[in-house]
């Protein structure tokens, strides 16, 4: 799965033939159920996509959603264990002295938090490091949302 692909299709909506292609194309072909539970994975459970209610997307970010349909894409987590090539140059083997030297110093105020936060025109990286900062578990990578634009300056 070409993860780069894959987060060029933030902010489509269920109904967005570009997106529903992508998504068969890599055994995908289900989307979440209208409930809380708005995830899917992929078959090795180590991508998961995350989707909002439209209405709910359209409230919360700038960008408005791609297509028609009751779900919009939110964010994409890539887990430890990943086999293919992330964006940015990014690779779960990175340190934070690593990512920060990649993508410039985190958005967070408490750099030893295990959550960081990183902005690389238009995407917004959610780093979630483990072992102290030695190795990174999950990429989230979305789109920022008002919150994520009044909060930390974009």
């Amino acid at each position: 799965m070409n993860v780069t692909d894959l987060i060029a299709l933030l902010g489509h909506t269920s109904g967005s033939t570009a997106f529903r292609a992508f998504l068969r194309e890599h055994g995908m072909n289900r989307l979440p159920r209208v409930d809380p539970t708005t995830r899917v994975r992929s078959s090795d459970k180590l991508v998961s996509l995350e989707f909002d209610l439209t209405e709910s997307y359209r409230e919360t970010h700038d960008r408005g959603p791609v297509g028609d349909g009751w779900l919009t894409f939110r964010s994409v987590d890539v887990h430890q264990g990943f086999g293919g090539v992330l964006p940015l140059g990014l690779s779960h083997a990175m340190s934070k002295d690593d990512v920060d030297a990649l993508l410039g110093s985190s958005r967070d105020v408490d750099q030893s938090d295990p959550v960081q936060i990183y902005y690389s025109e238009p995407i917004l990286v959610i780093v979630f490091y483990g072992d102290g900062g030695t190795t990174i578990e999950t990429l989230r990578f979305q789109h920022p949302n008002r919150y994520d634009i009044e909060n930390y300056g974009l």
